[in-house]
């Protein structure tokens, strides 16, 4: 683990470590939900007044998904039970069955992908965090959905058989995980005890990130 200088580093865009009272959960949950709005929101909205920059939003997009679900999660680090987990939470929609699986690879193995949620982590996140492309069963194109499942037209397999297709807008969908990012900082912050989880569950996530001790810090 590690520990910033505090003096030395920023925190967010305008706030050093040294100028946070680390000790005062709601003023560090604030510093926070800055932070995350300076690194992804912010980048985010202009990559979307930007022609052509669909692809990065999306790619924006999947960080926050990743950031907003380890800390809801009080993980140290990101997972596809995690990932997908947090996904079918906040949208059941994604975790509606398709009428045909794809079949798909997922770490050398044969993975039939059988709901929104299986596509966005393995083909969307995963393929551009660790094959800089979404996988050929992802699109992304404007539409009336956030995601949309199309049974053929759009990929096919080796063999030339039809391979079902899941495409994005990558704005309708940023915009649906800005609105849980807001549900989350407003949680964190009711004092009401039925959200003490999720504090519990951040302060466990910003240890392990920060080496800092929210309510315990020299």
């Amino acid at each position: 683990m590690y520990k910033p200088v505090k003096t030395r580093r920023y925190f967010n865009r305008k706030q050093r470590y040294s100028a946070i009272d680390w000790n005062d959960e709601k003023q560090v949950i604030k510093a926070f939900r800055q932070q995350v709005i300076d690194w992804y929101i912010r980048p985010t909205q202009v990559l979307i007044r930007t022609p052509h920059a669909a692809f990065a939003v999306l790619a924006h997009t999947c960080i926050l998904i990743d950031a907003l679900s380890q800390y809801e999660a009080g993980s140290s680090g990101g997972s596809g039970a995690v990932f997908k987990g947090w996904l079918l939470k906040h949208f059941k929609r994604l975790g509606r069955t398709f009428p045909t699986p794809i079949r798909a690879t997922v770490r050398g193995t044969p993975t039939p992908l059988t709901n929104y949620a299986e596509v966005i982590y393995n083909g969307v996140r995963c393929g551009i965090l660790h094959e800089a492309h979404v996988a050929l069963y992802g699109g992304i194109t404007g539409q009336k959905q956030a995601v949309s499942y199309q049974k053929k037209g759009w990929t096919t397999y080796t063999d030339l058989s039809d391979c079902p297709t899941v495409v994005i807008h990558p704005k309708l969908l940023f915009k649906r995980v800005k609105k849980e990012f807001e549900a989350y900082f407003k949680h964190l912050l009711d004092p009401d005890p039925q959200w003490q989880w999720l504090r519990d569950n951040f302060k466990k996530k910003f240890l392990s990130s920060y080496g800092i001790t929210i309510g315990n810090e020299p």
